[in-house]
């Protein structure tokens, strides 16, 4: 009686977290794009329009590659070569070229429409052109990559400009080198769970709300105890028993038995 009462809540129970599992997979497949595990030009982006490949080569390379999640004006070694990809992100430039200016190197992946403007305004040198501007700031270097080319599906096709930018950070001697993430919206410090492809993502989360329902489902109740009921089954002929030993007791079980046997 008690299973079959209950067993409409688990399933409402069961419904509402395949509901959140559900509303949470398209939450990611959203925000992330389908088949792909970030935004555009990000090396969290496995897709087309993705930098993980390059990210991923420079690293098998050997190159000492990382991520950032800070603006560049934050980092105080400027020893440390900073990459920004995408074409339509936005920058400080005054502070960013303060920064380069002090010996930083700044890699920007966009189109060079603003070129002109800063080689007059930031007092750029060139030092080398081809298809990768290169220019000296005070202490430091920037170079502006087309973004054509660097993407995933374009490496894929032509690896040309992966090499040279390569050949770029090759003659920089870097002691690290930052992509940074920073710009595509990964504002907070770095954790495991955010690096994790999207798919394992998704499995950890199934796997802790499964947990959730088995501890639900087989854990301890709390708060008040809900009473019980089970009917327990009666002795045979009990209030036939019950009478007769009454009827024992008083006396009159005897009385009876000598009026019959005077009567026989």
């Amino acid at each position: 009686m008690s299973g079959s009462r209950s067993r409409p809540a688990y399933v409402f129970f069961f419904v509402i977290i395949a509901a959140v599992y559900i509303f949470l997979s398209a939450g990611f497949t959203i925000s992330f794009g389908l088949n792909e595990t970030g935004p555009a030009f990000s090396t969290f982006n496995s897709g087309r329009n993705g930098c993980a490949l390059l990210f991923d080569t420079l690293g098998e390379m050997g190159y000492p590659v990382s991520r950032g999640f800070e603006p560049i004006t934050r980092y105080s070694d400027v020893n440390a070569a900073q990459i920004v990809t995408g074409p339509d992100i936005y920058l400080d430039w005054d502070r960013v070229f303060d920064w380069v200016r002090r010996g930083g190197k700044l890699v920007w992946v966009g189109e060079p429409t603003r070129l002109r403007r800063m080689i007059a305004e930031y007092d750029l040198t060139l030092e080398y052109f081809d298809e990768i501007y290169i220019f000296s700031h005070g202490l430091g270097h920037f170079a502006l990559c087309p973004p054509s080319g660097l993407t995933n599906g374009d490496l894929l096709h032509d690896r040309s400009a992966g090499r040279k930018l390569e050949s770029v950070l090759s003659g920089w001697n870097c002691e690290s080198i930052l992509f940074n993430e920073y710009y595509h919206g990964y504002e907070s410090s770095p954790n495991l769970f955010r690096d994790l492809p999207v798919y394992i993502k998704l499995i950890i989360i199934q796997l802790a709300l499964a947990a959730a329902a088995i501890v639900l489902r087989l854990g301890k109740r709390f708060g008040r105890m809900v009473p019980y009921y089970e009917e327990s089954e009666r002795e045979e002929n009990e209030f036939i028993l019950a009478l007769a030993n009454i009827y024992e007791k008083s006396g009159k079980a005897r009385e009876e038995y000598v009026k019959y046997i005077n009567i026989k």
